[in-house]
């Protein structure tokens, strides 16, 4: 019977053949997942300040992204420039709160009646190298022009009323002019003027003489009155009863509390007090040493400043006391009680020393007074 030899040379041809179709397919794998890695990218993954939220104050806005943006000798420091860039621009102070996580502070408060665009840099890139897909232009408001309140707050004895309109930012009194009309209870046409010219968030309409009777005006107020501070202007046109008050009337009580020294309680009536006869008429308890001083800000002429050594998170009940005496004449026909309370002290730091300079053999340290703080950010300059 004739046999057969091995022949070895093809089980190692075969051998090499497979592990080359092996290697080769595993570098077209890995070349996939290489590209799919790219393609996925990094993404913004949340934002502070969505749709429909405004900016107020000096909000601050942040970007949480899909991977880590920033090193740990990165984390927690504090930059005059940072990879987004703000149209029209805004002065502030960037700074990565973790790794995947950016916050933009505004150095001054945000300007009402405004857009604003976020563009975040192009060459932003993961730590891994990822590059940022997605969008990276984000736009932010500040809120449309509002009417926040408009209320009596004099009238002369011929019965010429001063009524205080009271925007979220200045207005012209140009345009005011231009977009409100005051009618009065039968729709009777109102002279009135605004005074002064300067552009405020509060002005004052001065009226002609109102009839003898007449216990209301109507306002209306156009859509598209636009602020000097931006174009988002007056978003609907609104309609407003002003009630008329001959007699002197209390319109409103608010607790202001300080931070660092005693607090006050603010007054508006709807004339202007008689000061000199308010020593004996006006009464808190617990007992408080009292003082009464006008309210000097533009706008605030029968607004009152009663100060104290009020303190936070406590109760008072004020007492405005019968004859209480306006300039006009006119004068309370019953006590007034309201209880009044007081909140914590609003957040706030000051140094304890003004005026001081480091020397850098000298004491290193400076007193600072804080209140309801956690935390702060200290900037140091040299100076020479």
């Amino acid at each position: 019977m004739k046999k057969f030899r091995k022949r070895p040379g093809i089980n190692r041809w075969f051998i090499l053949t497979g592990l080359f179709l092996l290697v080769n397919g595993y570098g077209v794998f890995r070349l996939i997942d290489h590209l799919e890695w790219i393609g996925a990218g990094v993404r913004v993954t949340a934002l502070s300040h969505g749709e429909g939220r405004n900016l107020v104050r000096s909000d601050e806005i942040r970007w949480e992204f899909s991977g880590e943006m920033a090193g740990p000798d990165q984390v927690d420091c504090w930059m005059d420039a940072g990879p987004v860039r703000f149209t029209p621009r805004v002065a502030g102070h960037f700074c990565w709160e973790a790794p995947d996580r950016l916050v933009f502070i505004p150095e001054d408060p945000w300007i009402p009646c405004r857009s604003f665009l976020a563009t975040l840099e192009e060459d932003l890139t993961a730590r891994d190298g990822r590059p940022l897909t997605g969008r990276r232009v984000f736009e932010f408001t500040t809120g449309p022009l509002r009417l926040l309140e408009v209320s009596q707050v004099d009238i002369s004895p011929r019965r010429e009323a001063s009524i205080r309109f009271e925007f979220n930012a200045p207005v012209s009194p140009d345009s005011l002019t231009a977009t409100c009309a005051l009618r009065g209870p039968g729709d009777e046409t109102i002279d009135w003027r605004v005074e002064g010219s300067g552009a405020d968030p509060v002005l004052i309409v001065k009226t002609g003489r109102l009839p003898a009777g007449w216990e209301k005006i109507i306002l209306t107020v156009r859509e598209g009155l636009e602020s000097t501070a931006g174009p988002l202007g007056l978003e609907d046109g609104l309609r407003r009863e002003v009630a008329i008050e001959d007699d002197l009337a209390l319109f409103s009580l608010k607790p202001r509390i300080n931070a660092f020294t005693g607090g006050a309680i603010e007054a508006s009536f709807t004339t202007l007090l008689d000061l000199q006869s308010t020593a004996d008429l006006l009464a808190v308890e617990p007992e408080v040493d009292l003082t009464i001083e006008e309210s000097h800000s533009y706008g605030y002429r029968s607004r009152y400043l009663i100060r104290g050594d009020f303190k936070p998170g406590r109760t008072y009940t004020l007492t405005l006391r019968k004859g209480l005496r306006a300039r006009n004449g006119s004068r309370l026909t019953e006590d007034i009680v309201r209880n009044i309370y007081f909140p914590d002290r609003p957040p706030a730091l000051r140094f304890k020393d003004r005026g001081h300079y480091l020397s850098a053999g000298g004491n290193l340290r400076i007193p600072v007074t804080t209140v309801n703080i956690d935390r702060f950010r200290v900037k140091v300059e040299r100076i020479y």
